[in-house]
């Protein structure tokens, strides 16, 4: 990568994070409580799937004890 490339990403970068934390300035707080949030929910959604194979095993299961 030469000079001039190295320059231009830093700056497109450089760039890019000014506008971020401009356009979406959040607190710590709102950050955390999102995040906060988004783990929760998939959490919750782990817990659906589980209980979903969990069923069909428990079928599956169920299936083959009745054909042997």
């Amino acid at each position: 990568m030469n000079s001039r490339a190295f320059a231009c990403f830093f700056s497109g970068l450089s760039a890019g994070i000014a506008i971020a934390l401009m356009v979406a300035p959040r607190s710590r707080t709102e950050i955390k409580e999102e995040v906060q949030g988004k783990l929760r929910e998939g959490k919750e959604s782990i817990e659906r799937e589980k209980d979903r194979i969990t069923a069909a095993i428990d079928a599956g299961k169920r299936a083959y004890r009745e054909t042997a």
